[in-house]
């Protein structure tokens, strides 16, 4: 009789799940388990059942095998919890292997495992509960996989690799030779991990990267201001960023009375940029975007097609954003001591960028621990290190203090750069920011408090191209001949040749042989194997040696 299986989660692992339950041949479909999804609503022919609380009902009908189909990209948590009741239910987790999948013939697998199309295991992996080793992955030997684990497409594990049991392996990732990886880490897509030793059991551990490595750095144009409340100039900046290829144009969003009290002085490089006459509640006021104003920005963006960013300054702004329908929330240097707007913020549930100028550690992990009080997810936040002078002095730039908060608070990260050149914002790429922000104006002449310190339309093009020049070297971090210098490699390289006339049976010694170019005879590495050997036949000078 036809064994029946239930499937957890309508995602994109479903489908493939599908394939494989179908091609195995060993169970019937019953159905699939998402809340998120509509009953009677079908995935490759297979009904969509209900929520999660089904489950206890259906295995009283007599259903006993189950199968996780749920990622796993930002936690484990879902699966966790699904297969705790799973257990409690009595459920059995079945192996389901592809059999286009590569299966070594002594691998152990665990209950619950789901090995892909393409995947290759080799021999000495243990997989535990709940697995999924997707598409493309490989999986070697003395590998031992915590029970949560998902790993994604064209992922590499190779060594002595142990993983916690909540880890997830993004997409293209590599871990070789790293030893335990506490519970719950994540380990993001393409990076690169070597003897990573022991990671903290309920931390998320040293090999939480920045889910991008071999990644497209988001870039923001910052316009903030610059637009000097005039709306063609803002839409000729929208224009030029999105030219110069920037990912996404950013202004700011404020209303002066919320903002600043009428006696607040300016800052000092607004001084310098704006003078003195004006106030900087004045001098804000004119600079205000209506929420009009910010609808049609949007839509000049959307034509573009470059997203539009803006940043709130007031509770009020939060709130038209929130009308607007952005999902970026950019939380600028000065809220970071303001409780009741990062409460806000956190509430969102969206993406947060988090600039730190002016903050010390302190300050940042209780901001960041605000956040996620209030309902920030930890991997949807990034950190950016910052100095709030305009310009800023390069001595006073610090990029080893934007590696340390990712280490310290185990984030992504970047840079927001107020410096008045393109360098730093490409040194920070090579250190691992993962966002650059960056100031732009259309004529740094022109008057107003932030022209001084940003970058004009081609110095904002040439910082983008380097970027994402350096993003094409950084590579995957494994040292091997390249595809473009394999070519050289017989050319440049040397081989051991004859020294002068060699007869056959003569013996070879360091004065009838030596090392020339081209490279494709006998490898000088084996000088010490070769010499005192018999030659094979008779050799003519600079002739190839051949064993």
């Amino acid at each position: 009789m036809e064994r029946e299986i239930l499937l957890i989660g309508g995602g994109g692992h479903c489908k493939v799940v599908i394939d494989a339950i179908r091609k195995s041949g060993k169970f019937k479909i019953y159905g699939i388990i998402d809340p998120k999804l509509r009953v009677n609503e079908t995935i490759l022919g297979v009904k969509v059942l209900g929520k999660d609380r089904m489950i206890p009902g259906l295995s009283k009908r007599g259903l006993k095998y189950a199968f996780v189909s749920i990622g796993s990209i930002g936690d484990c948590r879902a699966r966790k919890r699904i297969d705790a009741l799973l257990r409690r239910e009595g459920f059995k987790l079945p192996v389901i292997v592809h059999p286009k999948a590569i299966i070594a013939s002594d691998v152990e697998f665990g209950a619950g495992t789901f090995v892909a199309a393409g995947a290759i295991v080799n021999p000495g992996v243990r997989t535990g509960r709940n697995t999924i080793i997707n598409t493309c992955s490989s999986v070697d030997h003395d590998c031992i996989i915590g029970d949560f684990v998902h790993i994604a497409p064209r992922a590499t594990l190779s060594g002595a690799v142990r993983i916690g049991n909540e880890t997830h392996v993004g997409t293209g990732a590599k871990i070789i030779q790293s030893l335990d990886i506490g519970e719950r880490c994540i380990i993001g897509a393409g990076q690169t991990i070597r003897h990573d030793m022991s990671c903290g059991e309920k931390s998320y551990g040293n090999a939480v990267m920045s889910k991008r490595n071999n990644r497209r750095t988001f870039i923001i144009a910052e316009a903030g201001v610059n637009h000097n409340g005039d709306f063609n100039m803002a839409k000729k900046m929208i224009k030029v960023a999105a030219e110069a290829g920037a990912d996404a144009i950013k202004f700011q969003t404020f209303r002066a009375e919320l903002l600043v009290s009428k006696t607040a002085q300016k800052a000092s490089y607004q001084e310098i940029a704006s003078g003195r006459k004006e106030s900087q509640f004045n001098m804000l006021k004119r600079l205000e975007l209506d929420i009009d104003t910010h609808k049609r920005l949007m839509a000049y963006c959307k034509k573009n097609k470059i997203l539009f960013l803006s940043t709130p300054f007031d509770e009020e702004s939060i709130e038209l954003l929130v009308k607007l329908g952005l999902n970026i929330f950019k939380i600028p240097s000065g809220e970071i001591t303001n409780l009741p707007y990062l409460r806000r913020i956190g509430k969102l549930g969206k993406k947060v960028i988090l600039s730190t100028g002016m903050a010390d550690m302190r300050e940042v992990k209780g901001a960041v621990e605000t956040l996620l009080n209030s309902g920030a997810r930890k991997d949807a936040i990034t950190v950016l290190h910052c100095n709030t002078e305009y310009p800023t002095p390069y001595k006073d730039v610090n990029l080893r203090a934007m590696v340390r908060m990712g280490m310290e608070l185990k984030m992504a990260i970047g840079y927001s750069d107020h410096t008045s050149g393109i360098e730093v914002p490409i040194a920070a790429v090579a250190m691992g920011a993962s966002i650059i922000e960056k100031h732009f104006t259309l004529d740094r002449k022109m008057k107003g408090p932030d022209h001084k310190a940003s970058l004009e339309p081609d110095e904002l093009r040439a910082m983008i191209r380097a970027i994402r020049n350096v993003e094409k070297a950084m590579g995957d971090g494994v040292k091997s001949p390249s595809p473009s210098e394999r070519k050289n490699m017989a050319a440049a390289r040397k081989s051991i040749v004859a020294a002068r006339s060699i007869r056959k049976g003569e013996i070879l010694t360091k004065e009838n042989i030596t090392v020339k170019r081209p490279g494709t005879g006998i490898s000088p590495m084996r000088w010490d194997a070769v010499i005192g050997m018999p030659a094979k036949r008779d050799f003519k000078k600079d002739a190839l040696l051949t064993l």
